[in-house]
């Protein structure tokens, strides 16, 4: 007996072709919907979880606001008076030399008006750190040499450091200009 293998061929299946179909697709859009469902949950709660951190560092962030406040509140007032004590021990430095310069330079410009040297015509006085630049006309040579003389005598000149003059060949007058250092003391 020899048997031989039967090949058996099912010719139903083509009548359920249609509902094994319809099943597979429903199936494929069943599972599309489970995963769209999922990913919607998914980002549903990790946006209440965002939320619930961002709530909890905003009102940290309150608690620190209120806490740099506070502090700023007790350094801006330490800071403001170490300020005002600065600014005012700088305005009386300055006040100080300011006075000192002043009544010195008073001084001066109070020789210079006392001034008895004929033939000398200031036309400009200039003070700078010390300082006086004497713009002028002179009559003569001689009136000029006076002139010179008087500044070396006085009690607030130091040095000549700097002379620039100009003659008139038609009138024989002098322009000059003179730079002396002050040296203001008392007599």
């Amino acid at each position: 007996m020899n048997r031989s293998r039967e090949i058996q061929i099912n010719l139903l299946n083509y009548k359920f072709e249609k509902q094994i179909a319809r099943k597979r697709i429903i199936f494929e859009i069943s599972i599309y919907c489970l995963i769209g469902v999922l990913i919607v949950g998914g980002l549903f709660f990790s946006t209440l979880s965002k939320r619930a951190q961002i709530a909890d560092l905003q009102s940290a962030n309150e608690l620190l606001a209120v806490e740099l406040q506070q502090s700023n509140a007790q350094t801006g007032s330490l800071v403001s008076k170490e300020k005002i004590v600065e600014q005012i021990k700088a305005r009386e430095d300055l006040i100080s030399n300011v006075e000192s310069k002043q009544s010195n330079f008073a001084v001066v410009f109070e020789e210079i008006g006392k001034m008895s040297v004929p033939g000398i015509l200031l036309i400009d006085i200039d003070v700078n750190d010390g300082n006086v630049v004497l713009n002028g006309l002179a009559a003569s040579r001689s009136g000029m040499v006076s002139f010179l003389k008087w500044i070396k005598e006085t009690f607030f000149a130091g040095e000549i450091s700097d002379l620039k003059y100009d003659v008139n060949e038609e009138t024989g007058e002098l322009s000059f200009q003179l730079l002396v250092n002050l040296e203001v003391s008392e007599k």
